[in-house]
Protein backbone atom coordinates (compact mmCIF):
# COMPACT_ATOMS: atom_id res chain seq x y z
CA UNK A 1 0.00 0.00 0.00
CA UNK A 2 1.03 3.76 -0.64
CA UNK A 3 -0.28 7.05 0.51
CA UNK A 4 1.21 10.36 -0.90
CA UNK A 5 2.30 12.35 2.07
CA UNK A 6 0.25 15.38 2.55
CA UNK A 7 1.44 18.36 4.42
CA UNK A 8 -1.54 20.42 6.28
CA UNK A 9 -1.20 23.85 8.30
CA UNK A 10 -4.35 24.83 10.88
CA UNK A 11 -5.02 28.43 11.81
CA UNK A 12 -6.75 28.17 15.28
CA UNK A 13 -7.89 30.69 17.59
CA UNK A 14 -9.21 29.15 20.75
CA UNK A 15 -8.78 25.59 22.37
CA UNK A 16 -11.87 24.99 21.03
CA UNK A 17 -10.75 25.10 17.63
CA UNK A 18 -7.58 23.02 17.86
CA UNK A 19 -9.45 20.28 19.80
CA UNK A 20 -11.78 20.13 16.84
CA UNK A 21 -9.40 20.19 14.10
CA UNK A 22 -7.61 17.14 16.27
CA UNK A 23 -10.78 15.09 16.16
CA UNK A 24 -11.33 15.70 12.85
CA UNK A 25 -8.03 14.16 12.08
CA UNK A 26 -8.38 11.85 14.53
CA UNK A 27 -12.06 10.72 12.36
CA UNK A 28 -10.40 11.05 9.17
CA UNK A 29 -7.36 8.22 10.53
CA UNK A 30 -10.15 6.03 11.83
CA UNK A 31 -11.79 6.10 8.55
CA UNK A 32 -8.78 5.34 6.30
CA UNK A 33 -7.85 2.61 9.23
CA UNK A 34 -12.08 1.18 8.80
CA UNK A 35 -11.52 1.44 4.98
CA UNK A 36 -8.75 -0.61 5.16
CA UNK A 37 -10.40 -3.00 7.45
CA UNK A 38 -12.95 -3.29 5.16
CA UNK A 39 -11.06 -4.64 2.96
CA UNK A 40 -10.50 -7.53 3.91
CA UNK A 41 -7.13 -7.61 4.79
CA UNK A 42 -4.93 -8.62 7.65
CA UNK A 43 -1.58 -7.32 6.77
CA UNK A 44 -0.44 -4.24 5.73
CA UNK A 45 2.87 -3.17 3.84
CA UNK A 46 3.32 0.83 3.13
CA UNK A 47 5.29 2.39 1.36
CA UNK A 48 5.76 5.39 3.61
CA UNK A 49 5.82 6.15 7.03
CA UNK A 50 2.51 4.86 9.14
CA UNK A 51 1.10 7.87 11.62
CA UNK A 52 1.02 5.78 15.13
CA UNK A 53 -2.67 6.59 15.49
CA UNK A 54 -3.32 4.94 12.30
CA UNK A 55 -1.73 2.35 13.35
CA UNK A 56 -3.02 1.59 16.57
CA UNK A 57 -6.65 1.59 14.67
CA UNK A 58 -5.36 -0.75 12.60
CA UNK A 59 -4.53 -2.78 14.93
CA UNK A 60 -7.82 -2.79 16.57
CA UNK A 61 -9.11 -4.62 13.58
CA UNK A 62 -6.42 -7.26 13.96
CA UNK A 63 -4.43 -5.95 10.94
CA UNK A 64 -0.41 -6.11 10.98
CA UNK A 65 1.01 -3.07 9.21
CA UNK A 66 4.76 -2.73 8.68
CA UNK A 67 5.74 0.64 7.49
CA UNK A 68 8.59 2.31 5.30
CA UNK A 69 9.19 -0.65 3.38
CA UNK A 70 11.28 0.36 0.17
CA UNK A 71 9.76 0.92 -3.32
CA UNK A 72 11.92 -2.17 -4.78
CA UNK A 73 10.14 -4.14 -2.12
CA UNK A 74 6.32 -3.54 -2.07
CA UNK A 75 6.71 -4.20 -5.76
CA UNK A 76 8.49 -7.94 -5.05
CA UNK A 77 5.67 -8.17 -2.34
CA UNK A 78 3.21 -7.10 -4.73
CA UNK A 79 4.37 -9.46 -7.32
CA UNK A 80 5.11 -12.38 -4.84
CA UNK A 81 1.79 -12.60 -3.26
CA UNK A 82 -0.54 -11.58 -6.34
CA UNK A 83 -1.53 -7.97 -4.84
CA UNK A 84 -1.69 -4.71 -6.34
CA UNK A 85 -0.35 -1.73 -4.83
CA UNK A 86 -2.47 1.08 -4.09
CA UNK A 87 -3.19 4.79 -2.47
CA UNK A 88 -6.75 4.63 -2.37
CA UNK A 89 -8.23 1.58 -0.30
CA UNK A 90 -11.45 2.17 -1.16
CA UNK A 91 -11.30 1.01 -4.63
CA UNK A 92 -9.55 -2.11 -3.59
CA UNK A 93 -11.12 -5.36 -4.94
CA UNK A 94 -10.66 -8.73 -3.82
CA UNK A 95 -8.90 -9.97 -7.29
CA UNK A 96 -6.52 -7.38 -6.08
CA UNK A 97 -5.17 -8.44 -2.60
CA UNK A 98 -2.53 -10.70 -2.07
CA UNK A 99 -2.02 -13.69 0.05
CA UNK A 100 0.73 -16.19 1.68
CA UNK A 101 0.26 -18.71 3.77
CA UNK A 102 2.36 -16.86 7.07
CA UNK A 103 4.39 -13.93 7.57
CA UNK A 104 6.37 -14.10 10.21
CA UNK A 105 9.00 -11.21 12.64
CA UNK A 106 11.59 -12.93 13.60
CA UNK A 107 14.91 -10.89 15.17
CA UNK A 108 18.56 -12.02 14.12
CA UNK A 109 21.41 -10.05 15.16
CA UNK A 110 20.33 -6.37 16.03
CA UNK A 111 17.84 -6.32 12.82
CA UNK A 112 13.98 -7.76 12.88
CA UNK A 113 13.35 -9.31 9.70
CA UNK A 114 10.01 -10.41 8.07
CA UNK A 115 9.55 -13.82 6.48
CA UNK A 116 6.77 -14.58 4.34
CA UNK A 117 6.28 -17.72 3.02
CA UNK A 118 3.56 -19.53 0.43
CA UNK A 119 2.90 -16.59 -1.50
CA UNK A 120 0.07 -17.52 -4.46
CA UNK A 121 2.65 -15.59 -6.98
CA UNK A 122 5.60 -16.47 -5.74
CA UNK A 123 8.22 -17.49 -8.64
CA UNK A 124 11.18 -17.33 -6.77
CA UNK A 125 12.59 -17.06 -3.26
CA UNK A 126 14.41 -15.59 -1.26
CA UNK A 127 17.81 -17.50 0.62
CA UNK A 128 18.79 -16.45 3.86
CA UNK A 129 22.70 -16.45 4.72
CA UNK A 130 24.13 -16.47 7.96
CA UNK A 131 27.27 -16.65 9.68
CA UNK A 132 29.80 -15.46 12.02
CA UNK A 133 31.58 -13.24 10.23
CA UNK A 134 31.36 -11.44 6.67
CA UNK A 135 34.27 -13.44 5.39
CA UNK A 136 31.73 -16.43 6.21
CA UNK A 137 29.19 -14.49 4.91
CA UNK A 138 30.49 -13.65 1.42
CA UNK A 139 31.79 -17.20 1.00
CA UNK A 140 28.58 -18.78 1.09
CA UNK A 141 27.14 -16.27 -1.04
CA UNK A 142 30.17 -17.52 -3.67
CA UNK A 143 29.08 -20.96 -2.83
CA UNK A 144 25.61 -20.49 -3.55
CA UNK A 145 25.67 -18.66 -6.34
CA UNK A 146 28.45 -21.12 -8.31
CA UNK A 147 25.53 -24.17 -7.15
CA UNK A 148 22.70 -22.27 -9.04
CA UNK A 149 25.17 -21.80 -11.58
CA UNK A 150 25.55 -25.46 -12.19
CA UNK A 151 21.76 -26.38 -11.61
CA UNK A 152 21.13 -23.66 -14.22
CA UNK A 153 23.27 -25.38 -16.55
CA UNK A 154 22.10 -28.90 -16.31
CA UNK A 155 18.63 -27.55 -16.63
CA UNK A 156 19.49 -26.01 -19.69
CA UNK A 157 21.37 -27.93 -21.27
CA UNK A 158 19.43 -31.47 -19.77
CA UNK A 159 23.15 -33.11 -19.48
CA UNK A 160 24.57 -34.35 -16.68
CA UNK A 161 27.30 -36.98 -15.72
CA UNK A 162 28.01 -38.57 -12.66
CA UNK A 163 30.06 -37.07 -9.98
CA UNK A 164 32.50 -37.66 -7.08
CA UNK A 165 35.56 -38.29 -9.38
CA UNK A 166 33.95 -40.87 -11.45
CA UNK A 167 34.31 -39.31 -14.61
CA UNK A 168 37.44 -37.97 -14.38
CA UNK A 169 38.49 -41.20 -13.33
CA UNK A 170 37.07 -42.50 -16.79
CA UNK A 171 38.53 -40.29 -18.80
CA UNK A 172 41.87 -40.98 -17.28
CA UNK A 173 41.41 -44.53 -17.90
CA UNK A 174 40.57 -44.14 -21.91
CA UNK A 175 43.68 -41.82 -21.78
CA UNK A 176 46.02 -44.25 -20.46
CA UNK A 177 44.36 -47.07 -23.16
CA UNK A 178 45.48 -44.07 -25.78
CA UNK A 179 49.02 -43.96 -24.37
CA UNK A 180 50.13 -47.31 -25.06
CA UNK A 181 49.72 -46.91 -28.71
CA UNK A 182 51.76 -44.04 -28.71
CA UNK A 183 55.86 -44.37 -28.68
CA UNK A 184 58.47 -42.10 -27.27
CA UNK A 185 58.86 -39.29 -24.92
CA UNK A 186 55.34 -38.46 -26.01
CA UNK A 187 53.32 -41.39 -23.89
CA UNK A 188 55.15 -39.67 -21.08
CA UNK A 189 53.27 -36.51 -21.79
CA UNK A 190 49.90 -38.22 -22.41
CA UNK A 191 50.64 -40.57 -18.97
CA UNK A 192 51.18 -37.51 -17.44
CA UNK A 193 48.23 -35.06 -18.34
CA UNK A 194 46.33 -38.43 -16.92
CA UNK A 195 47.09 -38.15 -13.77
CA UNK A 196 46.74 -34.72 -13.64
CA UNK A 197 42.63 -35.22 -14.53
CA UNK A 198 42.90 -38.05 -11.86
CA UNK A 199 43.80 -34.79 -9.09
CA UNK A 200 40.28 -34.68 -8.65
CA UNK A 201 39.05 -38.06 -7.00
CA UNK A 202 42.73 -38.15 -5.36
CA UNK A 203 41.53 -34.74 -3.72
CA UNK A 204 38.17 -36.32 -2.79
CA UNK A 205 39.57 -39.11 -1.14
CA UNK A 206 42.11 -37.39 0.72
CA UNK A 207 39.02 -34.55 1.87
CA UNK A 208 37.29 -37.90 3.10
CA UNK A 209 40.01 -39.49 5.03
CA UNK A 210 40.64 -42.43 2.54
CA UNK A 211 43.90 -43.40 1.52
CA UNK A 212 44.03 -41.30 -1.85
CA UNK A 213 46.55 -44.48 -3.58
CA UNK A 214 44.65 -47.11 -2.25
CA UNK A 215 40.83 -45.07 -3.43
CA UNK A 216 42.52 -44.33 -6.41
CA UNK A 217 43.22 -48.56 -7.18
CA UNK A 218 40.13 -49.10 -5.78
CA UNK A 219 38.04 -46.29 -8.05
CA UNK A 220 39.77 -47.86 -11.40
CA UNK A 221 39.03 -51.46 -10.54
CA UNK A 222 35.74 -50.54 -9.84
CA UNK A 223 35.32 -48.36 -13.41
CA UNK A 224 36.74 -51.05 -15.19
CA UNK A 225 34.65 -54.12 -13.65
CA UNK A 226 31.02 -52.40 -13.68
CA UNK A 227 29.00 -51.25 -16.15
CA UNK A 228 28.19 -48.10 -14.58
CA UNK A 229 30.39 -45.88 -12.81
CA UNK A 230 32.33 -45.37 -9.30
CA UNK A 231 32.97 -42.15 -7.56
CA UNK A 232 34.49 -41.25 -3.84
CA UNK A 233 31.38 -41.02 -1.83
CA UNK A 234 31.33 -38.80 1.73
CA UNK A 235 30.08 -41.20 4.28
CA UNK A 236 30.16 -40.11 7.83
CA UNK A 237 33.97 -39.87 8.66
CA UNK A 238 35.20 -41.07 6.26
CA UNK A 239 34.47 -41.95 2.18
CA UNK A 240 33.45 -44.97 -0.11
CA UNK A 241 33.54 -46.62 -3.21
CA UNK A 242 30.12 -46.45 -4.49
CA UNK A 243 27.91 -45.19 -7.63
CA UNK A 244 27.50 -41.84 -7.81
CA UNK A 245 24.16 -41.52 -9.34
CA UNK A 246 22.34 -43.82 -7.23
CA UNK A 247 23.99 -41.56 -4.57
CA UNK A 248 22.51 -38.67 -6.38
CA UNK A 249 25.70 -37.11 -7.27
CA UNK A 250 26.05 -36.03 -10.45
CA UNK A 251 27.37 -32.79 -12.47
CA UNK A 252 26.43 -31.06 -15.56
CA UNK A 253 27.85 -32.41 -18.82
CA UNK A 254 28.54 -28.93 -19.80
CA UNK A 255 30.54 -27.86 -16.91
CA UNK A 256 32.58 -30.47 -16.67
CA UNK A 257 33.96 -30.32 -20.20
CA UNK A 258 34.70 -26.45 -20.07
CA UNK A 259 36.65 -27.63 -17.09
CA UNK A 260 38.46 -30.21 -18.93
CA UNK A 261 39.39 -27.93 -21.93
CA UNK A 262 40.17 -24.88 -19.95
CA UNK A 263 42.89 -27.26 -18.16
CA UNK A 264 44.36 -28.58 -21.87
CA UNK A 265 44.36 -25.23 -22.69
CA UNK A 266 46.52 -23.94 -20.28
CA UNK A 267 48.64 -27.10 -19.91
CA UNK A 268 49.24 -26.49 -24.12
CA UNK A 269 50.64 -22.93 -22.90
CA UNK A 270 52.50 -23.79 -20.79
CA UNK A 271 54.05 -26.46 -22.35
CA UNK A 272 54.70 -24.12 -25.76
CA UNK A 273 55.79 -21.31 -23.15
CA UNK A 274 58.58 -24.27 -22.05
CA UNK A 275 59.78 -25.23 -25.46
CA UNK A 276 60.38 -21.57 -25.98
CA UNK A 277 62.72 -20.98 -23.30
CA UNK A 278 64.53 -24.41 -23.77
CA UNK A 279 65.29 -23.19 -27.20
CA UNK A 280 66.85 -19.87 -25.98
Amino acid sequence: MREDDIDAEYSVDNVEQLTAAMDAENDQLRELADAIADTGVDVVFSHSSIEDRTAAYLAEHGILAFEDVDDDMTSAIAKSTGGKRTGKPDDVDDDELGHADSIRVEKHGDEDLVFIEGADEAQSVTVFVRGGTEHVVDELERAIEDALDVVSSAVETENVVPGAGAIETSIAGRVRDEAAGIEGRQQLAVEAFADAIEVLPRTLAENTGMDPIDALVDLRAANDDEEGSAGIISSGETGKIANPVEEGVIDPAAVKGEAVESATESATMIVRIDDVIAAE
